[in-house]
């Protein structure tokens, strides 16, 4: 399998995490000069109509279908994720109220952190996540209930002060469909259901809405792609273009930020065959992107490719009746249950223990019944994952290997063909649903401003003020352990006077804040303790 065709999708997400890290805080750019035009002057409510009006077009009018679906993972992960949605949404009664109840949900429970999976599955189980993560997490809960939802990349700022073309940090979010209306959510930036096209303009720069690129006319292609290859979306099909025009010789099996598509090349002519709408093959036009369906390529291997375009990958299909898991966008024959994997980070994981059938790479399948050809099977850690001549497994121990499977001529020492693919094994572990709940102040220390004694038997103690605190507590004792005459008092406000104490006496004394949330405290860390000699 040629390398271009299997680029590693989930170290692309990883690195897209790692770009995306920086959202959390403002963004990094040049302000606009006297006399320049902004973002928000030239593009930014251009891309946003294009937005709005390319989701109504495809997820509602074309292919309701599309923003319904739970494209990764095995059942046993999207029964997760669906459990998930239910239990954080049970009492809502209307679509507005559980899509709010998630974004709060994802806001309160996942903390943020940068360089992690940009998967739905693993950010439920890490409980950490960016702002790829938090989207994702969001459309595939929303998804799991029957909520349209997709998600929308791009950059953060205030349009206003970023000149034209001028360079931002990425950043994605979610958009979910509800009472006929497309509704901004954004976790990170803490916007949640914004539906105002002119507002969203102010702050949001799309540039791609799953993988297609958004358009205008009159846009000038080369500053907006760089000269990247771009799935576009025009007059109802899909497309791949470099700079405006048909990318006619690169683009079957090209990846594009996060996902994988194929389409038709001068090279290709259309040869691959979309097996559940073989005469849409031949009416395919040069750079057009196959869609919506089971495709046989030219090597015997099988693809799934989605409505818009995108390659099926990281997840569990049925093809007569047939399990298969799309990998990197090709299909595997699958002969181990489904109930005894699960994904993760983009890999497929099997449960510790497992004995028996394996897998077959689809295009490998007329070779198994075919006397003329000899199948062989290698686990870079047999310790990990024993494969077995007869294609069978033992999955000893928990890491990751890579199977590699090669076809022989018989008699021949030529390699016919080749493919390999990375399996781990995992101890199954029971999702927790409870809340998180992180303490936002846990790594937050007040400061001591003053700790004097000017009148006998008083010590006057203040400190500075905490954002989000409710009340503060303030300790003493007479030793520095606070284990003798230790006493404890709670304030409102940023100072106090302890009293009642023995003159001529040391006092230790130290302060934490608090806040409230969720019916409950969260306590910052105590202050260095000041010593203090009472009047």
């Amino acid at each position: 399998m040629k390398k271009r065709l299997i680029q590693k999708l989930f170290m692309m997400l990883l690195v897209c995490s790692m770009l995306f890290g920086s959202a959390s805080v403002e963004t990094a750019y040049a302000k606009v000069a006297p006399g320049e035009k902004s973002m928000y002057d030239v593009l930014t409510p251009k891309l946003t109509k294009a937005a709005f009006d390319y989701m109504n077009d495809v997820y509602v009018k074309r292919y309701p279908k599309l923003g319904l679906r739970l494209k990764y993972g095995t059942k046993k992960d999207q029964d997760v994720i669906r459990t998930l949605a239910l239990k954080v949404t049970k009492g809502c009664k209307t679509n507005q109220e559980k899509t709010d109840k998630i974004a709060h949900w994802i806001q309160e429970n996942i903390l943020y952190k940068g360089g992690t999976s940009a998967y739905a599955i693993d950010t439920f189980y890490e409980r950490k996540g960016n702002c790829v993560s938090d989207s994702e997490l969001m459309k595939d809960m929303l998804r799991s209930l029957g909520i349209p939802a997709v998600v929308a990349d791009g950059f953060y700022a205030n349009m206003k002060e970023v000149p034209a073309y001028g360079t931002i940090g990425g950043h994605s979010w979610c958009y979910a469909y509800i009472d006929g209306t497309w509704k901004l959510y954004d976790i990170v930036y803490k916007k949640y259901g914004w539906s105002n096209q002119n507002e969203i303009a102010k702050y949001y720069y799309h540039e791609w809405i799953e993988g297609t690129l958004l358009t205008f006319e009159g846009m000038d292609w080369e500053k907006m792609t760089n000269g990247n290859i771009e799935t576009v979306y025009e007059n109802g099909k899909f497309f791949g273009k470099r700079n405006g025009k048909i990318a006619t010789d690169e683009i079957v099996g090209y990846r594009l930020n996060d996902v994988l598509f194929c389409g038709v090349t001068k090279q290709d002519n259309a040869t691959h065959t979309l097996i559940t709408n073989p005469e849409r093959t031949e009416q395919m036009e040069m750079g057009q992107l196959y869609t919506d369906g089971w495709l046989r390529a030219k090597n015997g291997g099988l693809v799934y490719v989605y409505e818009n375009g995108m390659m099926a990958d990281n997840v569990f299909m049925e093809y007569e009746g047939k399990p298969y898991y799309m990998y990197y966008g090709w299909a595997l024959k699958m002969e181990i249950p489904e109930k005894n994997c699960s994904m993760g980070y983009g890999l497929l994981y099997i449960s510790k223990g497992y004995q028996g059938k394996s897998f077959q790479f689809s295009n490998f399948e007329k070779y198994e019944k075919n006397g003329d050809y000899t199948i062989t099977y290698q686990s870079d850690k047999p310790k990990v994952i024993e494969m077995r001549q007869d294609g069978t497994i033992h999955c000893k121990s928990e890491g990751t290997a890579k199977i590699t499977v090669k076809v022989y001529k018989k008699g021949e020492n030529k390699v016919v063909e080749e493919c390999n693919t990375m399996l781990g094994v995992w101890k199954e572990t029971t999702p927790d649903y409870m809340p998180t709940r992180y303490n936002p102040y846990e790594k937050k220390r007040i400061k001591i401003t003053s700790a004097k004694s000017r009148k006998k038997k008083k010590i006057s103690v203040s400190w500075k003020k905490m954002q989000y605190a409710a009340g503060f507590e303030v300790m003493y004792a007479s030793n520095k352990k606070f284990t003798k005459n230790k006493k404890c008092k709670e304030t409102k406000k940023t100072s106090i006077t302890l009293k009642k104490l023995k003159s001529k006496k040391v006092y230790y004394v130290k302060v934490r804040s608090y806040m409230e949330k969720y019916g409950m405290k969260f306590y910052s860390k105590w202050s260095k303790a000041k010593r203090v000699r009472v009047k």
